[in-house]
């Protein structure tokens, strides 16, 4: 295995990981609208659901259904392309497995 290569399997994989496609989409579908404060009434219960999450489900809540769902399917896609093209570069090596990782650490 090759530190210069793992280094960037490492690096790609956190910069990819780390990019925020919920706070990305509600700038461009609802500017000016604060992603990590939501507050949601229950319906037929009156209980005010309060989150401060940036996640697909923050989406969900501000843009609706389908744009909640696309943001969940570009965060996985998002770790999963850069893994994939260094497992498809590097198939003998586990440069892959640093990707993903590092992937799942920049997003969390």
């Amino acid at each position: 295995m090759s530190l210069p290569i793992a280094l960037l399997a490492g690096v790609t994989g956190y910069l990819i990981g780390a990019v925020s496609f919920s706070r990305l989409l509600l700038r461009i579908r609802a500017p000016g609208v604060d992603i990590s404060q939501i507050q949601h009434t229950v319906q037929s219960s009156g209980v005010i659901f309060e989150s401060r999450s940036t996640g697909a489900t923050a989406v969900r809540f501000q843009l609706g259904n389908r744009y909640g769902c696309l943001v969940a399917i570009l965060d996985m896609h998002k770790a999963l392309v850069p893994t994939l093209l260094f497992k498809l570069w590097k198939p003998d090596a586990s440069y892959y497995l640093i990707t993903a990782s590092l992937a799942v650490i920049g997003h969390n």
